[in-house]
């Protein structure tokens, strides 16, 4: 069984596609075109924590590891180029069928990290930073594999928008997803607004995005944001979410890539949706409310 590993993913210098390459974005600069490969040279100068991708040719299932417990698992400049790299990777990976998408410690994600938040203070940072998230995420829900996020502690603001792009959410009773935008003077930013509003409706998304309530398991399964039984406290997520995994995509890998294409192809276009979304979120990000809520060091 070959079995390959990548940690610590180096930053992409590869000719990437056209289409990731390149995100219009509002805000100040609306209707401009954003070069996603500039993009990525300002968030890789901040650093902190590792995503890690094996892929493992035997069996077609891919794990993606996010490690910067020390900070929650919070997403810095240069965590965010490497889950880009990492999609890319996955795009180009013929024998793939499955994909975990998983956190070391108790909490998942806890968005993006702050210091790398403070950094981008520019005019304009917070929609050129929102289009490449928009894009790494679009291509992760995109991918020929089927995508579980195992949600087995925290995930909070961006997190919460990571485990959306996945196509099923397997959580364990400690799991709480928590949308905590809006305390921070913001909204999503990285397309989870709409992909909120797809999976449980606009009201019941309008309500997750300004309350900013906690969702646990069983709050979870109601609403449709987690797939499957709650884990057992004393059963492994990973371990469960993998055999999980396994009983769907225990096909030819060609049938379940197929299969996976032909979903993706019927969720429509919602490239207009997240510009409208970047055009809503660029302004407030460095606004006064977030200025605020950053001074005030609010936790969640």
């Amino acid at each position: 069984m070959l079995l390959r590993k990548v940690t610590r993913l180096r930053l992409p210098t590869r000719h990437l596609l056209a289409q990731s390459r390149h995100c219009s974005t509002g805000g100040g600069r609306q209707g401009a075109e954003v070069d996603l490969s500039e993009v990525r040279q300002l968030l890789a100068r901040h650093g902190g924590g590792s995503v890690e991708l094996s892929m493992d040719d035997g069996t077609g299932l891919a794990s993606l590891r996010l490690n910067h417990v020390e900070k929650k698992n919070a997403l810095s400049g240069a965590m965010m180029c490497q889950l880009e790299e990492a999609v890319g990777e996955l795009e180009r990976w013929p024998r793939g069928r499955g994909l975990l998408l998983h956190a070391d410690g108790d909490t998942f994600c806890s968005g993006g990290d702050l210091d790398t938040v403070r950094a981008l203070c520019r005019p304009g940072d917070g929609g050129r930073m929102s289009a490449f998230m928009q894009s790494a995420l679009a291509r992760l829900s995109d991918l020929p594999l089927v995508t579980v996020a195992v949600v087995s502690g925290r995930a909070l603001g961006g997190g919460a928008e990571l485990t959306l792009a996945a196509d099923f959410r397997v959580w364990s009773a400690a799991g709480q997803l928590r949308f905590v935008q809006a305390r921070m003077g913001l909204l999503t930013g990285w397309g989870g607004g709409a992909r909120l509003a797809r999976l449980v409706g606009p009201r019941a998304a309008l309500d997750l995005l300004l309350s900013c309530r906690p969702v646990g398991a069983e709050d979870a399964l109601r609403l449709g944001l987690a797939d499957g039984p709650v884990v057992p406290p004393d059963v492994d997520p990973l371990q469960h979410a993998r055999q999980w995994l396994e009983a769907r995509v225990a096909h030819d890998p060609s049938v379940v890539r197929a299969v996976k294409k032909m979903i993706v192809n019927t969720r429509g276009d919602l490239t207009d949706l997240w510009r409208k979304e970047r055009e809503l979120f660029d302004p407030l990000w460095g606004g006064e409310a977030n200025r605020r809520a950053l001074g005030e060091n609010i936790k969640h």
